[in-house]
């Protein structure tokens, strides 16, 4: 614990002393023009129809998913799948996110033109796989161990990596609200949406089999949202 303490106050300290409070020149031409204050941008952005529909989409998708995964013992425990099993699901699950989710922000980044298409495409395909997961969990269909692994991880990196992509949507039709308040609209609602989900659980003798359909409604719910979205690219056509 000490020696935790001591690295963060050391990176705190260098922080303070060498981090600049900005770069000698913009990053890039949309940087240099000036955007709207706090709660002017808030205003901005609850009256701006896309970024609600982007907002929904996301929160919607990655609140439900995001917070799952805390206890998805519930789904598993049932068709006899140890603990242990569970978790190495889990962990594995984790670092696919991580990857798949980069791999697909490099990618996409060279076909922004083509953002709202790949999000459609993304939560179509998680939709398919939450389903395959579902039907496994309801015994409707044959499950076995690696099934579950392949279901599980496919589903939950598939959906993470829209998760970029709803961010860099987001920033581009807000703009020129500053990207940080977008950020943090979209983490607030969707940290949001994952407190109302682990509140059902709350709700008595309402049993598991609920998470299932959840899963499936939340990206299932999330495609017609993205749909509804006007995209616009103002900020990319302003590098350029």
């Amino acid at each position: 614990m000490y020696s935790h303490a001591g690295v963060a106050v050391a990176l705190f300290v260098l922080f303070c002393i060498i981090f600049p409070s900005k770069p000698p020149h913009p990053p890039s031409p949309s940087s240099a023009i000036q955007r709207t204050e706090f709660w002017l941008g808030i205003k901005t952005l609850c009256k701006n129809k896309n970024v609600l529909f982007a907002c929904f989409a996301y929160s919607i998708s990655q609140g439900v998913m995001g917070v799952w995964l805390s206890v998805m013992v519930n789904n598993f425990r049932p068709l006899g799948i140890s603990d242990q099993d569970i978790g190495l699901m889990g962990f594995i699950s984790v670092i696919s996110q991580c990857c798949c989710a980069i791999g697909i922000g490099f990618f996409t980044d060279r076909l922004k033109q083509h953002m709202k298409m790949i999000l459609l495409l993304l939560l179509v395909l998680a939709t398919v796989c939450f389903v395959w997961l579902m039907l496994m969990c309801l015994q409707i269909m044959p499950h076995t161990l690696g099934c579950l692994y392949a279901a599980v991880i496919l589903a939950t990196s598939i959906n993470f990596c829209c998760c970029p992509l709803f961010f860099e949507m987001s920033v581009e039709i807000a703009y020129p609200v500053n990207e940080s308040l977008v950020g943090g609209f979209l983490t607030a609602f969707g940290n949001f949406t994952g407190i109302l989900f682990l509140l059902i659980f709350f709700i008595p003798n309402l049993g598991f089999v609920w998470i299932n359909y959840a899963l499936v409604g939340s990206t299932g719910l999330a495609i017609p949202a993205v749909m509804m979205i006007k995209e616009l690219i103002i900020e990319s056509m302003l590098m350029k």
